[in-house]
């Protein structure tokens, strides 16, 4: 809850400030823009998958003066995850399309639809026995793991103008990894979907 309010109120302040001018499509005098975003990813199922933090980078074309396609890597790290579980990191290959609604010159809602990949490495301990002349000892093994789930996500935000090339990007997404290859027949986890609320704010810098 703490995470989410000041990125709740940064997004309604942005839209309030959005909706107080006309609306109206400018022409874009750029062929197409990078962000940079923060983000945090707030597991739907927080006690079956970790939180995670990172960073997002994105390429963006302008196929109309309101449609971008773009490419996107994101990568995050696991928060506040077990004691046998030494780290966790995600690596999101994505490919998308967002939909601008400009409300004003300096102010613009957009949607937003991505789908691709998602590269999780993650480094667990396990434990096993060692005898000896003097009895039992008890140790433990790091070994690691690396999957990759199929991942799509909507979303939908503001973006607000800094300057005639920089605009500020504050918005949610829902992402979904594809899990179901991941526990198989286990009786106790049977879900298919690791989900996520996501949080993310950056910069547009158009070129």
């Amino acid at each position: 809850m703490k995470t989410r309010l000041p990125v709740a109120i940064a997004l309604v302040s942005a839209i309030v400030l959005a909706a107080a001018q006309p609306l109206q499509a400018q022409p874009r005098s750029s062929s197409g823009c990078f962000n940079i975003s923060g983000f945090y990813m707030d597991a739907d199922d927080s006690d079956l998958y970790s939180d995670f933090a990172g960073v997002s980078m994105k390429i963006g074309i302008y196929i109309t003066d309101t449609t971008e396609l773009f490419g996107e890597c994101m990568f995050g790290d696991a928060l506040d995850m077990p004691e046998d579980i030494d780290y966790s990191t995600n690596i999101g290959l994505l490919l998308g399309i967002t939909q601008y609604l400009p409300l004003s010159d300096q102010a613009a809602l957009y949607v937003r639809a991505k789908g691709g990949a998602t590269i999780n490495t993650w480094e667990y301990a396990w434990p096993y026995d060692m005898h000896n002349d003097d009895g039992y000892a008890y140790s433990r093994a790091d070994d690691e793991e690396t999957d990759t789930y199929l991942t799509g996500g909507i979303g939908a935000g503001v973006s607000v103008g800094l300057s005639d090339m920089i605009s500020l990007e504050v918005g949610y997404d829902y992402i979904a990894l594809d899990v179901s290859d991941q526990f198989g027949d286990d009786p106790v986890e049977s879900d298919d979907v690791s989900a996520y609320h996501t949080f993310h704010a950056g910069l547009d810098i158009e070129f």
